[in-house]
């Protein structure tokens, strides 16, 4: 077993600081989610703003890209099953 550099032992760093950065997005993420999906959607206790000034802008804009991506999808489900799809869009 050989004894580390200090290259090894910086890159070891790097390595531990990248997994604990991944692990503090997720865990925001998670909680950004939550907030939007609880306060904002189902119960109106906050408004889009108040969500988006509690956030960081990493999560805003990925929390915001999902949203879209999902409604766009059952958009464009509820208009193959439908025969007046902007009718059912509206409620």
């Amino acid at each position: 077993m050989s004894v580390p550099t200090k290259n090894e032992q910086i890159n070891a760093w790097l390595t531990n600081m990248e997994s604990q950065m991944m692990k503090t997005i997720e865990k925001n993420m998670l909680l950004c989610l939550d907030f939007y999906q609880e306060k904002v959607e189902k119960t109106q206790e906050a408004t889009r703003t108040e969500w988006m000034l509690m956030y960081n802008s990493q999560c805003i804009v990925t929390m915001t890209q999902m949203n879209w991506t999902l409604e766009i999808e059952n958009a464009i489900t509820i208009t193959d099953k439908n025969p007046n799809p902007m009718k059912a869009l509206k409620n």
